[in-house]
């Protein structure tokens, strides 16, 4: 009886730590994404006109 209940924690011990890699793997794919979109946010603001240019091309 004691080594089923052992071989039950050791499948639960096992989920756990799948569920665990998950947890990480779906928080370092959503840490990309976000550097991702990062970077594509800066890059497309680096491409605007600075305020500057604009007034003088207004004037």
């Amino acid at each position: 009886m004691a080594e089923k209940q052992h071989v039950e924690s050791q499948d639960q011990i096992q989920t756990n730590d799948t569920k665990g890699e998950d947890d990480i793997e779906e928080v370092l794919k959503e840490f990309m994404e976000m550097r991702v979109l990062d970077t594509v946010y800066k890059k497309e603001e680096q491409s605007w006109a600075s305020p500057d240019a604009i007034q003088t091309v207004m004037l």
